[in-house]
């Protein structure tokens, strides 16, 4: 080919959709079907060399408004619809996504947020479940330091989210102080119960004083990780149990959970 001197060179091409291989050594430039210009060589590997005219705004890809070009792949693009109200782009089961809705997805990873438009609030996939981002934290016994626990009995009780939520319980929260005497025979002992009834609990965490100093607060976290359910259990409750000729205990406890999405 040689140069020339035209101000105004052109080149006509005439659309291919699968043209002839070139002899080795050489490349075969034209125009494909969908307005791009390639390069075949004489193994019949395409390039693509560039495309034809037209602004990024009036690019066939986009369908509707809202719509974004998200890579799927290498030098692969597709259409991403507008999502939910409340939606924002996030990771979901390792693609990108606008996450809300009002139904959890069902191809999700660990780790994936989602907003649900028709409770107002946000979940993320621990691994198992979809519980609250919120994380809650209820008091479950603060009584006023001049009244101690002296005998075995209930110290605390928390009414559950009933007909709403299941709650997966975090942790138990104590600060306790036992008086008088403590020590590994003579102790306190408190389980946090979910209870079916009045007389139907079930432990699913327990602090122990046998350990701790006496005349000394002592607190502590305690990592639970049980799920509650609503329609089983009506309440939760703190149960102290006095082991031997303990002294009384002065206590304080919360615990912190998060709500359970269905």
């Amino acid at each position: 080919m040689r140069g020339s001197d035209n101000p105004y060179p052109s080149l006509l091409f005439e659309e291919h959709v699968d043209p002839a291989n070139p002899a080795a050594g050489h490349h075969r430039m034209f125009v494909d079907t969908d307005k791009a210009l390639k390069m075949v060589d004489s193994a019949g590997t395409v390039t693509v060399l560039g495309a034809a005219g037209g602004a990024v705004a009036t690019d066939p890809i986009w369908a509707a408004a809202g719509d974004l070009a998200v890579g799927t792949g290498n030098d692969t693009a597709g259409v991403l619809t507008k999502g939910a109200a409340g939606g924002v782009l996030a990771m979901g089961n390792s693609a990108v996504i606008w996450n809300a809705g009002t139904s959890f997805p069902g191809s999700k990873a660990t780790g994936d947020r989602y907003w649900r438009t028709d409770l107002g609030m946000e979940f993320y996939w621990d691994g198992t479940r979809w519980v609250s981002t919120t994380l809650y934290r209820e008091t479950m016994a603060a009584p006023a330091v001049a009244t101690p626990m002296v005998a075995t009995g209930p110290i605390g009780r928390s009414a559950i989210w009933h007909t709403e939520y299941d709650l997966w319980i975090v942790k138990l929260y104590t600060a306790l102080y036992p008086a008088t005497t403590n020590d590994g025979s003579k102790y306190w002992t408190l389980d946090l119960n979910k209870k079916t009834d009045i007389d139907g609990a079930t432990s699913i965490a327990q602090v122990s004083t046998a350990a701790y100093t006496v005349n000394l607060w002592t607190t502590a976290a305690t990592a639970v990780g049980a799920a509650v359910v609503q329609g089983t259990y009506h309440e939760m409750d703190l149960f102290a149990d006095r082991v031997g000729a303990t002294g009384a205990l002065y206590f304080a406890a919360a615990m912190t959970y998060r709500l359970i999405g269905t």
